[in-house]
């Protein structure tokens, strides 16, 4: 994400994500929309489950 911040480019599409989630932020801010995410915190979380463990063979 820093690259992206760094570029101010939106190749995976969080202005999308944005505006379907956050619109009246979205809204605000569509015209210069790269320069607020170029300047944005950003946190990720994830979550992972794991299904199966066991051994891995080549």
């Amino acid at each position: 994400l820093y690259e992206l911040q760094k570029n101010k480019i939106d190749p995976i599409g969080l202005s999308l994500y944005a505006r379907a989630f956050q619109y009246n932020e979205w809204k605000k801010l569509k015209g210069d929309w790269l320069q607020a995410l170029a300047e944005a915190k950003i946190t990720v979380k994830t979550h992972v489950k794991i299904k199966d463990t066991g051994t891995i063979r080549n």
